[in-house]
Order: C-alpha cells, then structure tokens, then sequence
C-alpha cells in the first residue's frame, strides 16, 4: 500500500502533461527528466519555442479582432517570434554558464522551454481579458506580469538546481541573471517599438 502511495506521488496520472507537473513540482519533474539521459536535437529544441510564438500570434489576432485569420495569425506570430528567441536566447548563456550541466544544449533548452506554463497561461487569460472587458489600462496588464514572472523565476531555480547541477547560491544568480536578460532585451524593444522615446524626450522638454 505504501508502495502504490509512493508510486502514485512520483508518477502523476497521465492526463497531467510534463509542462503541467513542471509548473506545478518543477524540481521533482525536472530531475526525472534528466534522469532519461535522452540527448535530444536541434530540432526538439525549438519545437516549444515555435509553438509558443504560434499561440502569441493566434491570441493576439483573437484578442484585437475577435477571429482567426491564417494571414492574420502568420504576420503576427512572425512579429511575436522576438518573445521565444529572447528567452532561447537568455536560456543558451544561462546554460553554458554550468560545466556540470547533465545535458547537452539542446536538450537543456528543450527542458527549460518546458517550463513556460505560467507565460502560456497568463497569455491565455490576458486575451480573455482584453476581448471581454472594455477598458483594460496599461497598468493593470503590467501588474498583472508579475505572477507568472514570480512563477518562471521558481521553476528557472530548479531548472538550475536539476538541469544544471549548481548549488543554490549558483541557482539563485543564474536566475536573476536569467530574469534580468529577457526583461532588459524585452524592455527595451518595447520602449524603442511603441514610441515611448520621443513621448520621454518630450516630457523632458527636447
């Protein structure tokens, strides 16, 4: 009986997809997973990322205009796709930081792309939100960036701890450095893309 107990906590039932059990007990899934020992390619690699930027792209059609156009749904993924290749990007130096990492680079990106339930998540019920209440400010969507930024940077520390083999205080730093990679670049392209320089310059009096 204590065995099934067991078995029963460590193997979740199937319905439970990986990135689910990664959201939810990222160390514990994390380390099963290294535990594989499979290798992975390139191409795995940027399965999730491409799928991620292919989401974006059909939620933002949904959201500004109320429908799916495959026109639509491809122009916009193509402009969303800086979202996931910031994170490939942050992701590779992260990981090449660790010597004692269990997996090869394509394999660690494919692992911590895994992890991007809350992203997902918080992307899905902020179309929502966006197409069904009339006035969403600015400053309630920003607000609204930090739990599923709270969320990442937890199962980015296990990626860390599992994934990569660093200690804590290593986990800890890869971490923030990690967070402080994609808000940086992410910050910035935002900043230079929606006309917020000349807005800035002009409340200075330039």
């Amino acid at each position: 009986m204590l065995r099934c107990a067991v078995l029963t906590r460590v193997n979740p039932p199937a319905v439970f997809s990986t990135e689910l059990r990664l959201a939810l007990a990222p160390a514990s899934t994390y380390r099963e997973l290294t535990a594989r020992k499979a290798t992975g390619s390139w191409l795995v690699a940027f399965e999730r990322p491409a799928f991620t930027a292919l989401l974006i792209g059909a939620l933002v059609a949904i959201a500004s205009t109320g429908r799916v156009a495959l026109g639509l749904v491809s122009s916009l993924t193509v402009c969303w796709s800086f979202v996931p290749a910031l994170q490939m990007v942050a992701g590779a130096i992260v990981i090449a930081s660790s010597r004692s990492r269990s997996s090869p680079m394509p394999r660690a990106l494919a692992l911590l792309f895994a992890g991007h339930v809350p992203w997902s998540l918080w992307t899905l019920v902020a179309a929502a939100w966006v197409a069904s209440v009339p006035f969403v400010t600015e400053g309630q969507l920003g607000l609204s960036l930090l739990v599923p930024a709270a969320w990442t940077a937890y199962i980015v520390f296990a990626f860390c701890r599992t994934v990569l083999g660093v200690t804590a205080r290593g986990a800890a730093l890869r971490t923030a450095a990690h967070q402080a990679i994609v808000w940086t670049i992410a910050g910035t392209y935002v900043f230079l893309t929606t006309g917020m320089w000349p807005r800035l310059l002009g409340a200075l009096g330039r």
